[in-house]
């Protein structure tokens, strides 16, 4: 916290004496030294010599404050050094005896991040304040020098751009040539920056299901090739893009093996990582923006960066007033920075982003010359599916027919699979046995721990809404599951035959019915409801509403044209307007009658369905159809 150099005994007296660059060559801390004589320029004689001096110097992290502030003590003699670290009540007490030293005609010193307050005492009597936040390239020229006493050639600005303080320290060795010590500074930035899973990630041609995402990519790289054999200008490739789709759906695996078969390195960043990776403040913030992209640069003659959570970055023309002075510059900062990396004759980046909303976006960021094509990735069919299998299964099961696994396992995900793979293995070594079909289908459908009742409650609920779906013909349905360990963990996997955006108002009515169809089963086969359907942003009676609300407000189905918001922010707007809520509730009542209506007519199906569902937990899109035309046939003798 404080260091009294009066009481470090004779050692330091005798250091004292010895020339700056030897004690700084001997305690690794000639880059430093270098940094804070180019900051002082003029000010060095007063920084070294004048008494009672007060000076604050403001570094770049915490991590650079030991290193300057040991730099500070090898350039001149300090009563008391103040490095911010400690308890409140130890800087209080280091900053008193500073303060009284100082009125004695003492030298006093203050090293303290820029993220963190200097004592408002310690800045009031500052006779000099210090700002080292950056590494210059003359500097770290100089530190190479004076280390190896010989000056390094081909060091470059990129070089030494974003690279932190001590591993340009450790980079800078005695006994090494500068040539050494430009690859070490070369390879510090890459070892910090640089996606380490992109060599265990599968080449991007053994991926499935990601459409024209990989259809994109491997025109991109056989365009690489082109240009490394000297046929194609970098400039002519189309390495701009922006990967959009749901959680989960395996952007950043994508990426990896984009950069894979590539052979390129991959540095990633998002706005959380920018975040939790700096300060926080504005300058530090665009600062790791540049940091990114400069090592990007010099990583070698070509490299992709990734920039994940896009939609982190708010459109500027729906930031708040308050926000607006924090926010727009880092935007702009991050279009220029784009408009540099992509127009730029020398740096040769391939810039992707990723988001999970690709409305959200400014519009200026998906412009023509920026990240201008958006690639969406959705949800693996069955072939993409048991190809993704089989890849994390890595040999396993491979004889075994995984079909029904894969049957049940629609709508899920590539991180999905993944975690089912892992879950199936873990059972396994548990057991001390090989993985098993029956440890997969555990892991996507985990037996259920509800009651019998509820189970069945269940059943029927989920049955309902598929039932209702085929009734209506809103969606073909590809699995039934009931899951988990309540009345919510149940499951119906369709894909829609109309998109929203283009669905009719009779359609629209439909698929809000179909959500209201697990709710008015449950009122068919028991004659009464559990709050199953609500609960919940993602439940049965949030998605029809925002559906209802959505008609009124953003597609223009009901008795208004005027567009007020986008669908999944029409409810939310719908609740300022009491009146609106109460229409959307009547309509929301008489699709629910319709529903029960339709299910009371097809109750001996109903009960046919949801009985196997009870029996087996999971069914298929074919076995449910089967069901259904053997209970027709059958007059709708249920197995319940």
């Amino acid at each position: 916290m404080d260091i009294d150099q009066d009481q470090m005994g004779d050692d330091v007296e005798e250091t004292v004496e010895l020339p700056v660059v030897v004690r700084g060559r001997s305690s690794g801390r000639i880059l430093p030294l270098a940094m804070l004589e180019t900051t002082l320029g003029s000010r060095i004689r007063a920084f070294t010599e004048r008494a009672g001096l007060c000076v604050v110097i403001r570094v770049k992290s915490i991590e650079w404050v030991e290193p300057i502030a040991a730099a500070a003590k090898i350039m001149a003699h300090w009563r008391v050094v103040i490095d911010g670290d400690g308890t409140p009540r130890a800087q209080d007490q280091a900053v008193a005896e500073g303060l009284r030293r100082l009125a004695a005609g003492e030298r006093i010193l203050c090293v303290i991040p820029e993220n963190l307050p200097v004592p408002p005492k310690f800045m009031a009597a500052a006779d000099m304040v210090l700002h080292v936040d950056r590494i210059a390239l003359s500097d770290v020229s100089k530190a190479i020098k004076l280390t190896t006493n010989a000056w390094p050639r081909g060091l470059k600005q990129s070089d030494v751009e974003g690279i932190e303080l001590p591993q340009a320290i450790s980079a800078i060795r005695v006994g090494a040539t500068p040539a050494q010590c430009v690859r070490r500074l070369r390879g510090s930035k890459s070892a910090v920056s640089v996606d380490p899973l992109v060599a265990s990630a599968p080449p991007l041609s053994q991926l499935a299901g990601y459409g024209e995402a990989q259809a994109w990519g491997g025109r991109l790289i056989a365009d690489l090739g082109r240009w490394r054999a000297g046929q194609l200008d970098f400039s002519k490739i189309q390495k701009n893009a922006i990967l959009a789709g749901p959680p989960g759906i395996g952007k950043s695996t994508y990426m990896r093996s984009l950069a894979k078969s590539a052979e390129l390195p991959l540095f990633v960043s998002s706005v959380g990582t920018l975040f939790a990776t700096t300060s926080g403040y504005l300058d530090s913030v665009i600062k790791g923006i540049d940091a990114l992209f400069a090592g990007a640069s010099a990583a070698g003659p070509a490299a992709i960066v990734f920039l994940d959570e896009l939609e982190g970055f708010p459109r500027r023309d729906q930031i708040e007033p308050r926000h607006a002075s924090w926010w727009t510059p880092v935007v702009n900062h991050v279009l220029t920075t784009l408009d540099s990396a992509l127009s730029s004759s020398t740096r040769n980046l391939i810039v992707v982003g990723a988001t999970n909303y690709p409305d959200r976006l400014d519009p200026a960021l998906t412009r023509p010359g920026r990240l201008d094509r958006i690639l969406w990735i959705s949800h693996p069919d069955e072939k993409a599916l048991e190809t993704i299998y089989r890849q994390h299964l890595d040999g396993e099961l491979s004889d075994i027919d995984l079909s029904g696994a894969v049957a049940i396992s629609v709508g899920s995900t590539g991180a999905d699979v993944a975690g089912f793979v892992k879950g199936a293995r873990g059972r396994a070594r548990q057991d001390g046995r090989d993985v098993q079909l029956q440890d997969l289908v555990d892991e996507i459908c985990p037996p259920s721990t509800m009651t019998a009742d509820d189970l069945w409650r269940a059943c029927v609920h989920e049955c309902g809404h598929a039932l209702i779906s085929t009734l209506l013909g809103t969606s073909e349905i590809k699995s039934i599951a009931v899951i988990g360990g309540n009345a919510r963990g149940g499951r119906v996997v369709h894909k829609a035959s109309t998109s929203a955006h283009i669905a009719s108002a009779e359609r629209h009515e439909a698929t809000a019915t179909q959500m209201l169809g697990g709710r008015a089963a449950e009122q068919v086969v028991f004659g009464n409801v559990s709050g199953g359907a609500g609960g919940a942003n993602d439940s049965d009676l949030a998605k029809c509403s925002g559906l209802i609300a959505a008609a009124h407000l953003s597609y223009g189905l009901r008795d208004s044209l005027l567009y007020l918001a986008e669908p999944e922010d029409a409810l939310t707007v719908a609740r300022r307007f009491p009146s609106l809520i109460a229409v959307i509730g009547k309509e929301m009542e008489g699709l629910h009658s319709r529903a029960v209506e339709l299910l009371t007519d097809h109750k001996a199906e109903l009960l046919a369905v949801a009985g196997h569902l009870r029996q087996q937990r999971v069914m298929s899109g074919e076995q449910f159809a089967v069901l259904l035309d053997e209970a027709r046939t059958k007059g709708g003798r249920p197995d319940a």
